[in-house]
């Protein structure tokens, strides 16, 4: 799946600091997700957490309220 692969790799940018690229990944499941099963599903959310994640990494707390979507 290829969602899942692009998770993954946010996962494992974001493991190493590369917070950018970790979004960028994260994203690009993201979308793939909100396509294919809707933005009410239990993994659409944990996407949404591991964004917001990253966001606190990077202090920019306030972007992680859902400004994408």
């Amino acid at each position: 799946n290829i969602a899942y692969s692009y998770h993954i790799r946010g996962q494992t940018y974001e493991q190493q600091g590369k917070y950018d690229k970790a979004l960028e990944y994260f994203n690009k499941s993201l979308d793939i997700c909100l396509n294919k099963i809707g933005n009410d599903h239990p993994l659409v959310a944990s996407l949404y957490t591991f964004i917001a994640g990253v966001y606190v990494e990077q202090h920019k707390c306030d972007k992680g309220s859902g400004d994408k979507y």
